[in-house]
Order: structure tokens, then sequence, then C-alpha cells
């Protein structure tokens, strides 16, 4: 799958039955690379769009496949 827009990533995972975990920014202290609402989905082996960048985002792709490892569901803030 290569998508650049996170909902396109969306329709594709739901099409095929593929894990995903769509990362949403809330809100920030300060200057931030992309706006509050800004999306990117994860999978277990991919990801689609962007949240920035650095290391917010690298933590955040990371915690996306652990919950996905191990079955879990739910809202998550970081």
């Amino acid at each position: 799958m290569k998508f650049s827009k996170w909902y396109h990533a969306v329709q594709q995972c739901e099409q095929v039955g593929q894990s995903y975990v769509i990362a949403t920014v809330l809100g920030a202290a300060g200057s931030i690379p992309r706006d509050q609402g800004s999306k990117m989905v994860i999978t277990t082996d991919a990801d689609f769009d962007s949240l920035g960048g650095g290391h917010l985002e690298f933590s955040v792709m990371n915690k996306a496949r652990e919950l996905m490892l191990n079955g879990e569901a739910g809202n998550y803030i970081e």
C-alpha cells in the first residue's frame, strides 16, 4: 500500500482487514511542524501521512505498533 493521505490508508486497511492506528495531534505547547488535527495512520509495517516527523512521531509509531502487537484497542494520549 502506498498512500499520501491518511484517510486513503484507512479505507484500504478496512477493505483488507489490516490492523491500524490513527494518531492525531490534539494540541501543542509552542511551535509544531503540523497543525492541530493533523493525522497519520500506522500499521505494523508501514506509516502514512505525518505528524511532522522527529522524536514525537517516532515515539507515537513505536507505541502504536506495540499496541497492535498486543492486540490492544483504545484511546491514548502521549
